[in-house]
């Protein structure tokens, strides 16, 4: 009876301390040390929060850095932005300053090119004989024609413009027409000008003398060779220079006559 008394202590014993442990979590230290810290500690935050606060932390710190850093740099661009937008209106100011002169300028001069295209047409109109730009071929063919009286030995200028109609080479006089043609075709050659008087035959039939004053034009961009020049109808003074040549002859027979009829006395 002691001994069962005595056994049932002993396993009671054994047995507790199997229980405990079991229902001890793993790693507890039950030490005098261990119980203070864990006593003290309760209070604490767990490690593995404070290192996840610490990771935001880092985390928000990189952000804000890296928004400083775009900032900065879209600031930059911004400035560099402006810069270019104001150099550009700087630019274009000039430019339209420049244009603004340039049309000025060119209407200017549009003004005085027609102001001395009136003049010149004035005076063309005005011309007493007929002013003439001609083709370098064989009968001269008039491109232009005009004058006061709007007539050439009896042509209407109109009749030399039209195409398969007068020519100027047609009318000269067949006497003149070979000396004529080797004075021009030499002003050509030369680049030159030329004056001569020479006949042509008119409208009526008659011999009309003619004054003439031309010169070349060379060719532009590979265009045609132009005469241009100037022709005056100058049979009243050509036939008052030949009468009062023709009487000057008749003075001088006269004059003869009478020196020999006084010789002879």
């Amino acid at each position: 009876m002691l001994l069962l008394i005595a056994a049932v202590p002993l396993g009671v014993h054994a047995a507790v301390p199997q229980a405990a442990v079991q229902q001890v979590p793993a790693g507890v230290d039950f030490s005098p040390t261990g119980l203070s810290a864990r006593g003290e500690g309760q209070g604490a935050a767990p490690v593995g929060t404070v290192a996840s606060e610490d990771r935001g932390a880092s985390r928000l710190a990189q952000r804000a850095q890296h928004l400083t850093i775009a900032l900065s740099v879209f600031a930059a661009l911004l400035l560099a932005v402006v810069g270019l937008l104001s150099f550009i209106l700087r630019q274009r100011r000039k430019v339209v300053e420049a244009l603004r002169r340039e049309i000025a300028e060119r209407r200017a001069a549009e003004r005085a090119l027609q102001d001395s295209e009136t003049k010149l047409r004035t005076l063309i109109e005005h011309f007493p004989g007929t002013v003439f730009r001609c083709l370098d071929d064989e009968n001269w063919t008039a491109h232009f024609m005009s004058g006061r009286d709007q007539h050439i030995v009896g042509y209407p200028t109109a009749d030399f413009l039209v195409a398969g109609g007068r020519t100027l080479g047609g009318c000269v006089h067949p006497e003149d027409i070979a000396w004529v043609s080797e004075l021009v075709k030499h002003a050509v050659e030369e680049a030159g000008s030329w004056e001569m008087e020479y006949r042509m035959l008119g409208a009526d039939g008659q011999v009309h003398w003619m004054a003439e004053f031309g010169a070349v034009v060379p060719p532009r961009d590979g265009g045609p060779r132009y005469l241009d020049g100037f022709v005056l109808d100058i049979t009243h003074q050509k036939q008052a220079a030949l009468e009062v040549e023709r009487q000057v002859r008749a003075f001088a027979v006269l004059n003869d006559i009478a020196s020999r009829s006084a010789l002879t006395l």
